[in-house]
Order: C-alpha cells, then sequence, then structure tokens
C-alpha cells in the first residue's frame, strides 16, 4: 500500500505563514482609513517619538546634573572668597592695632630727642617740698625750709574766699529766682485782670455802640416815616384842592356850552357830559351785530366739528373692514396651505407604502453585509 501521511513541508509551511502574515498586515492597512488614505507609519513615527522623548529626558538629566554642580561649585567658591577676606580683614585689623598700640611714636627710644613738646614737659629743679628729685647731693631743701608755706595760706584764703563768694551768688541767685518768679506771677495776674477788664469794657463799650446805633436807626426811621407822612398828606391836600377848584371851576358846574370836538372819532374828557341816543343805539347796534356773528362762528365751528367726526366714524369703519378682510384673506391661504400640505403629506405617505410594501418587498440582512471585506484581494 502507497504511505500517503508523510510529513509536511517545513520551508513550505514556513512561505504559507509568511504569505498569511503579509496578508493579514496588507488587511490592516486596507482596511484601516487613516492608513490608506495618508499613509503613514505609525510604529515608526511611536518608535521616533518615544527615542525623541528619551534623549530629551536624558538632555533634561544632565542639564539638571550640570546645575546642581554649578550650584554646589559657585556656592563653594563664595565659601572660599569670603573666608579669604575674613581672613585679610582680620590680618588688617591686627596689624593697625598693633601700629597703634605697640608702635606709637612716644614709645621709640629716641623719641625725647626730637618730641615737639619737650620744653613743655621740662621741669624746674625744685617744685615742691615733696619733690622726689630734692635729694642731699641736689642741695635744693634744708631742714627748717617751708617754701610752700605761703603759697598754701594764699591758696587756704583763696578757696575760703571763693566758697564764700559762691555761697554769697548762690544765695543772691536763689534770691533773684524767687523774686523773679513772684514778679513774674504778679506780672500775670495784673496782665490776666488788664485784659480780663480790657474785654468786659470792649463789650460794654461795643453793647453802647449797637445801643446808639439801633437808637440813631430808629430816630432815623421815625424822622424819614414822619417826613413820608407829611409828604403824603400835602400831596393828597393838593390833589383834594385841585380836584375842588377843578369841579368848582368845571364846565359841569358852570353849566358852559360843550367846546367843539377835536374829531368825530376823538373827544375831549373834560368837556365830556355824556352819550347822545344815537351813540348809544349804535352802540347797541353793534353789540346785537357781534352776538349774531358769534353765533354764527360758534354754529359753523359745530357744523365743522360734526363733520369732521363723521369723517373720522367712517374712516374708522372702513379700516376696521378693510382689516378683517385682510385677516379672512388670511385664513383662507392658512387653510388652503393647510389642505395642500395634508394632501402632500398623504401622498407621500402612499407612495412610501408602496415602495416599501412593493417595490422593495426583499431587504438586505446581516449576511449580505458580511460578504463585504473578507479578504485583501
Amino acid at each position: 500500500m502507497y504511505k500517503l501521511d508523510h510529513a509536511p513541508d517545513l520551508t513550505q509551511a514556513q512561505a504559507i505563514h509568511r504569505r498569511r502574515r503579509l496578508d493579514e498586515e496588507r488587511k490592516q492597512r486596507i482596511f484601516d482609513p487613516k492608513v490608506r488614505i495618508m499613509g503613514i507609519d505609525v510604529q515608526g513615527l511611536e518608535e521616533q517619538i518615544r527615542v525623541k522623548n528619551e534623549l530629551k529626558s536624558i538632555e533634561a538629566e544632565r542639564n539638571a546634573t550640570a546645575d546642581l554642580v554649578a550650584i554646589e561649585t559657585n556656592t563653594l567658591l563664595q565659601m572660599l572668597d569670603a573666608k579669604v577676606s575674613a581672613s585679610r580683614r582680620a590680618v588688617q585689623q591686627d596689624l593697625d592695632t598693633f601700629r597703634r598700640d605697640q608702635q606709637q611714636p612716644c614709645m621709640q627710644r629716641d623719641f625725647d630727642l626730637y618730641d615737639p613738646e619737650a620744653l613743655k614737659k621740662d621741669r624746674p629743679a625744685r617744685e615742691s617740698d615733696a619733690d622726689a628729685r630734692n635729694t642731699v647731693s641736689g642741695l635744693q631743701k634744708f631742714e627748717g625750709e617751708d617754701l610752700e608755706q605761703a603759697d598754701r595760706i594764699a591758696a587756704q584764703k583763696h578757696q575760703m574766699q571763693l566758697w564764700t563768694w559762691q555761697k554769697m551768688c548762690e544765695n543772691a541767685d536763689r534770691q533773684r529766682l524767687q523774686d523773679w518768679h513772684a514778679q513774674q506771677q504778679e506780672e500775670h495776674v495784673m496782665a490776666t485782670n488788664a485784659k480780663v477788664q480790657y474785654l468786659n469794657e470792649m463789650e460794654r463799650q461795643h453793647r453802647r455802640d449797637i445801643a446808639r446805633s439801633d437808637a440813631e436807626f430808629n430816630k432815623k426811621l421815625a424822622l424819614e416815616k414822619k417826613l413820608r407822612e407829611n409828604q403824603d398828606r400835602r400831596k393828597e391836600t393838593i390833589k383834594n384842592l385841585e380836584e375842588i377848584d377843578m369841579w368848582k371851576n368845571g364846565d359841569l358846574l358852570t353849566e358852559r356850552p360843550a367846546p367843539p370836538q377835536p374829531g368825530p372819532h376823538r373827544i375831549r374828557i373834560d368837556a365830556f357830559k355824556g352819550m347822545s341816543a344815537e351813540q348809544i343805539q349804535d352802540i347797541y347796534a353793534t353789540r346785537e351785530q357781534q352776538i349774531r356773528e358769534t353765533r354764527q362762528k360758534r354754529e359753523q365751528e359745530r357744523q365743522h366739528d360734526h363733520q369732521w367726526e363723521k369723517h373720522r366714524f367712517w374712516t374708522s369703519r372702513a379700516t376696521l373692514l378693510m382689516e378683517r378682510e385682510r385677516e379672512r384673506q388670511v385664513r383662507d391661504k392658512e387653510m388652503q396651505q393647510l389642505q395642500t400640505n395634508q394632501m402632500l403629506a398623504k401622498s407621500f405617505q402612499q407612495r412610501k407604502t408602496f415602495i416599501d410594501k412593493v417595490v422593495y418587498s426583499n431587504p438586505p440582512t446581516d449576511a449580505y453585509f458580511a460578504q463585504f471585506n473578507t479578504t485583501s484581494r
């Protein structure tokens, strides 16, 4: 019999596996819209981004380390500089102190040779009886001598005088101070009293001035009022006398004939004795004419107002009717539009039912769409 279960070829199996793997990768590239359209190597880009981020992190760590080293080095150098500066300052201070305390000119051995105050510092051979330089061999002091007695007595007297004079001066100063304080107190009291009296006198004088000015002003007002009243009475008296004289000597009381008038429409008031019957009748006729004209004018205005009200009424009524007609037309248009929309909706529904039930009676299932995109070929 023939042996059919032989071992498969390994090379052929690897080739088949490679083709399947390549086919799967091609399907992923083809079925992925982004890769198919843009052609981006996502893995390569991700690898580049990873490498770039690693390089950035390494560079950042190196910079941070360098910064720390630089900061530490700078701090150490500053500490060393401060220490050196402090040491130099301490050495300089010690040197200045030594020169000030131990190297003064007066401490030199030959300073007495060029001392500028040598003559001032030189002392006489004998200053007093207690001078230590008064030795036996110097012959400056002998037994029984008291060179300082007169000076001592004079100094004691001078001291007593000075004390006495100082005491007297202190007593005199104390007494003058007490007298000055008493005088100042007395002057202050006197000044205060004088100021109070002056202010009181000023207040009284001010009140007297105000009272005097008020009295003078009131007196002036009373005098002016009296003069004004006298003038008014005098004027009134003169007017009354003139009026009496006018009536006494006038044409009305003396019954003198009326003088000629200056014109048909002008009247002399001083000679006017009343209107005539014709003038009164003319006035009545004119008033009646004015009354008739006023009534006629009012009647015309009333008729004009009535015509205007009538016109406004009919205008408003016509406007209302036009508005109602416009609203009716709008409603008719809306009803027509509604009926048209209903007819269109019914026609659309019938067409949709016809398409769904008659034309497309066999809708596609999931199995129909599953047969696409199953291979890359």
